[in-house]
């Protein structure tokens, strides 16, 4: 069973700088026509059933885009999804009421021009309107034998219908946030792997990340936990039978060797000589996969971000493997 330290998953709260603009062009059209859809849906089915099932629906699709979107800004922040989400919901019910109207009112096209940039005094005069002229009734549907709707059954009936999607929206933001998990090493998400291994009633959560691209830095984060490992364990090379490898050694002193370990047996001298552990972490977090393989001379095995991972999850001990 590995050793490594508990650590609990805390989002920093950071976004990325264009997440705002994705948010706009990311999600207002995918959000459009899952509106445009569900209008249709509303306005030609007549289960009042199936109508509250597709309104749910409706709120988990729109979270579902939101929590796309945030995850393509980089969201690290609730705060930013919750933003995201009630921009598409708003969005996605502007789009829905309008198309409703252009669908089931007479003139409802000409109607719905008015309205497209109208502010809340225009909408509800035009529900008064609406419930004077065109004789909707509470089912919508102009065929329907139940009694016309007034403008205030109207707005009851839109605002349960807002409520309802919103409400769906938020829970299903907060469900989906909590299952990403941002990996800074590799500039991507990932979902949580929750494994638990029993052994002397013991239980561990392992949480399996995205490898890094060969160009990726290693980063600020990865270099400082190696170094707590390095200093713990003092050694990290990986033994090759007939080969050599490049690998570290943290030394009584405080210093930190980058040195080659050849045919499985013994260190050769160490090309860099890193004074303070800082010094090292601040060298480490710089590089990459591309950086180390292009530094070691020819048939060396390079240091990799997915050895570094292995060790730090104990799959590997400070010998390698």
């Amino acid at each position: 069973m590995s050793t490594f330290p508990r650590r609990c998953y805390k989002a920093s709260g950071r976004i990325a700088v264009a997440a705002p603009f994705r948010l706009l062009w990311l999600g207002a059209l995918p959000t459009a026509v899952l509106a445009a859809i569900y209008t249709l849906v509303i306005r030609y089915n007549p289960f009042i059933y199936l109508s509250c099932i597709a309104t749910v629906l409706f709120g988990v699709s729109v979270a579902f885009m939101a929590s796309m979107v945030a995850e393509d800004g980089k969201s690290r922040s609730i705060y930013f999804d919750f933003f995201a989400t009630s921009t598409l919901v708003l969005f996605a019910l502007w789009v829905h009421w309008l198309t409703w109207i252009t669908l089931t009112v007479d003139g409802g096209g000409d109607l719905a021009r008015r309205l497209l940039l109208a502010g809340p005094v225009t909408w509800g005069d035009a529900l008064q309107d609406m419930s004077r002229h065109h004789h909707l009734t509470l089912a919508r549907r102009v065929s329907s034998q139940v009694a016309e709707a007034t403008s205030e059954n109207m707005l009851w009936l839109w605002g349960v219908e807002a409520s309802l999607i919103t409400l769906t929206a938020l829970v299903c933001c907060k469900w989906l946030g909590a299952e990403r998990v941002y990996c800074d090493q590799s500039g991507a998400c990932t979902k949580v792997d929750l494994h638990l291994v029993i052994a002397s009633k013991v239980k561990e959560a392992v949480v399996t990340l995205p490898q890094i691209g060969a160009h990726q830095k290693y980063g600020l984060e990865l270099a400082t936990r190696f170094g707590e490992w390095l200093a713990i364990n003092k050694r990290f090379y990986i033994s090759h039978r007939d080969s050599s490898c490049m690998g570290f050694e943290f030394m009584p002193d405080g210093s930190v060797l980058y040195r080659r370990y050849d045919d499985g047996s013994s260190w050769t001298d160490s090309e860099k000589c890193f004074v303070t552990m800082d010094e090292f972490v601040q060298w480490l977090a710089q590089k990459s996969d591309r950086i180390l393989a292009v530094e070691c001379s020819g048939g060396t095995n390079p240091v990799t971000h997915k050895r570094i991972q292995s060790a730090l999850s104990g799959q590997v001990d400070s010998s390698g493997y």
